[in-house]
């Protein structure tokens, strides 16, 4: 599976139902570049999603969406930053 506009709004309908297409495909986009696949394996497409969310949490409409105040760290971005740990800890395990 790889991540769509429409995975993008069902995941949070309320924060991104009337973002542009364009603007959620380029989140997208950008998310898919940080990722390795050989790296996240099937977690792949659930780390671009949220990494998605996260960059469009601070661009849409201009205000920032389910952002932490004290920390200024969205919820999709603090998943994803958990997401990274438990892949990157699997991936350097030797057997």
């Amino acid at each position: 599976m790889t991540v769509a506009i429409a995975d993008v709004r069902a995941w949070d309908t309320t924060a991104f139902g009337q973002v542009a297409d364009a603007r959620i495909q380029a989140a997208i986009d950008m998310a898919e570049e940080q990722h390795d696949a050989a790296v996240w394996g099937t977690r792949l497409d659930h780390g671009v999603l949220l990494l998605a969310c996260h960059l469009l949490a601070g661009m849409s409409d201009g205000r920032p969406l389910r952002m932490n105040a004290k920390t200024e760290e969205t919820t999709y971005g603090v998943e994803w930053q958990r997401m990274r740990r438990v892949v990157g800890a699997a991936y350097r395990v030797i057997p």
